[in-house]
């Protein structure tokens, strides 16, 4: 009993102190948990007893009974059922049935529409559901992420998907793509030193968060929140706060029911008094008003409303998207303004190599996206790479300093790793040269925003290279020496002049640049990255471009003849943002 009491104050206090301000073994100490054998299963059991299992709850669980009601909920509706029943009522049965079938009918074919678009949504969530990686017992498992709780230990290398908030307890290079959560393009790099409790976010190196993925290296955490207690389920709850606003049409149905039925029963009574003043019987101009208010209204309108949206919907199922709800069709119709993302919305999310610059000249590379199709070029003419020195040494040197895969599969080449690093993959699969033949590192020095390089350290022929890769302006300045060819010698101004005129003409054209460089390390130097990353000898500049998908050109004209005018949003440079606008005429 008291080990239960004392475990559960452990969890209160995590609640209490977040986990990034806390040491990995402390957070280890408070779940009860062990970074070697990880949780019990019994332990777990009560733990998803406690907790609940690790999904993310919408606040409605529809119902089929629930779509089927909300087809009867618009006002032109109500107006047609009370007018049946009032022809009823005044014996106008043929009138009464008529009426009522047409809203049956309608009824049933929003219901079908929407019923299969919610079962099409929870097969896809199925599909979805992920599976991890756990060590349960002493043992490591696979299990499916629902059944995660907090104490639960995670391992994470690269390509995987994370399935709950974890405290990083161990990491080796640890990369995490959270743009999904942060809305930052660029790999955050990871560490389990403890942080400050008033770090933001997207600051907290020590965590990893659910549905963002590992762009490259491996770790190890420990669960600490799941389900709606994570980050992303609480996003996923405040969604649900938001008020739905109903759809121009809806809106517009709204008043034109309101206005017939106000319509419809001024002015039967106007003609029922009008009649009853001039000596017509009461009754008779009773009967006659009814019968009056029943005609004005519109029995087929909702039929043909919810056809025409039907057919939409239709429509857009034909083109792969999938709508909930019948009036969602029309809202999209009404829009007046597209805001889109850049990188893989209006781009194919495949950075590509297209141009290197060395010391004799560019050179371009052919073939998009991770399908090593393709060739090299210098002006305008393919050439035999095996022949070019410093075309190989600088693509070995890019694979050495590198954590990105390419595997096939049978859909197709797909890369495992960033798409920076996994473009320069794909160069050297095009030169032929093996990933499996590379030296393997001793060192490495990571990358991080504020470094904005990336080294690593290998043995090869009794000698330790250093093989590093950044930004063009942070790598430039420490490199004085520059390959020319077969030799190596030291670098003039009008290097520095070439390679930044190769800089700027390469952005101008949309591409993102990164230079590449390589040191000898000499045994008795200092291992440290500032030592390590100075004195380098430039290998050249690699410009790559995320291409623009070849539908986006034609979609922008088509939203502007249709009145739609359409904005990127992107953190790229204003340089490379306007070269991709240009190719897709926005």
């Amino acid at each position: 009993m008291s080990t239960d009491v004392s475990e559960e104050n452990n969890l209160k206090q995590l609640e209490q102190r977040p986990p990034h301000a806390e040491s990995a073994d402390s957070v280890i100490t408070r779940l009860g948990t062990s970074a070697e054998t990880g949780l019990a299963n019994s332990d777990a059991s009560e733990r998803i007893k406690q907790f609940g299992r690790n999904t993310l709850q919408t606040a409605e669980s529809v119902r089929w009974h629930q779509v089927l009601l909300r087809q009867f909920t618009d006002v032109l509706i109500v107006i047609l059922v009370a007018a049946a029943l009032v022809s009823l009522a005044v014996g106008e049965t043929t009138d009464a049935i008529a009426i009522f079938a047409i809203v049956v009918l309608n009824g049933l074919l929003g219901f079908a529409q929407e019923w299969k678009a919610e079962r099409s949504l929870a097969a896809l969530r199925q599909m979805l559901a992920p599976r991890c990686r756990v060590i349960r017992d002493g043992d490591e498992k696979e299990l499916d992420a629902e059944v995660l709780v907090p104490g639960d230990i995670v391992q994470i290398e690269t390509g995987d998907r994370v399935p709950a908030d974890l405290r990083l307890i161990r990491c080796m290079n640890l990369k995490m793509d959270e743009s999904a959560l942060t809305g930052e393009s660029e790999a955050t790099g990871k560490a389990i030193e403890t942080l400050d409790a008033s770090t933001d976010l997207a600051e907290r190196t020590n965590m990893v968060w659910t549905g963002t993925a590992a762009a490259g290296g491996r770790g190890l955490g420990v669960v600490v929140d799941t389900g709606q207690n994570t980050e992303f389920g609480r996003i996923a709850e405040l969604t649900e706060t938001i008020d739905r606003d109903t759809t121009p049409l809806q809106q517009k149905l709204s008043v034109l029911g309101k206005q017939l039925g106000v319509a419809a029963i001024v002015i039967s009574i106007i003609v029922a008094i009008t009649g009853w003043w001039m000596g017509k019987p009461l009754m008779e101009m009773f009967f006659t008003a009814v019968s009056l208010a029943v005609a004005v209204v519109p029995e087929g309108l909702p039929a043909v409303v919810t056809l025409t949206l039907a057919l939409g919907v239709r429509e857009m199922v034909r083109r792969k998207a999938l709508l909930r709800r019948l009036r969602a069709a029309e809202g999209l119709g009404a829009a007046t303004v597209i805001c889109t993302d850049k990188t893989g919305t209006l781009t194919q999310n495949q950075m590509t190599v297209q141009k290197i610059w060395l010391v004799a000249g560019e050179v371009d590379v052919t073939g998009v996206g991770y399908d090593p199709a393709g060739h090299f070029e210098a002006a305008g003419k393919e050439f035999d790479y095996r022949q070019r020195n410093d075309l190989m040494t600088l693509l070995q040197s890019g694979l050495q300093c590198n954590h990105a895969r390419l595997k096939k599969q049978p859909d197709g080449w797909q890369p495992i790793g960033e798409p920076t690093e996994s473009a320069i993959v794909v160069a050297a699969h095009k030169a032929w040269i093996d990933p499996g033949e590379q030296a393997e590192p001793v060192n490495e020095f990571s990358f991080s925003s504020d470094r904005k390089r990336m080294t690593v350290v290998t043995r090869e022929a009794g000698k330790s290279v250093a093989h590093t890769k950044g930004a063009s302006e942070v790598l430039l300045p420490r490199c004085t020496e520059i390959f020319d060819g077969d030799a190596v010698r030291p670098i003039t101004p009008r290097d520095h002049q070439n390679a930044t005129a190769a800089i700027e003409s390469m952005a101008g054209r949309g591409l993102r640049t990164l230079a590449i460089a390589r040191r000898e390390v000499c045994e008795g130097d200092d291992c440290d990255e500032e030592r390590v990353e100075s004195d380098l000898t430039l290998l050249g500049i690699v410009g790559m471009m995320d291409p623009p998908r070849v539908e986006v050109p034609e979609a922008i004209t088509l939203a502007g003849a249709a009145g739609i005018r359409v904005f990127m949003i992107t953190g790229d440079s204003p340089v490379t943002a306007s070269a991709i606008a240009r190719q897709i005429g926005l």
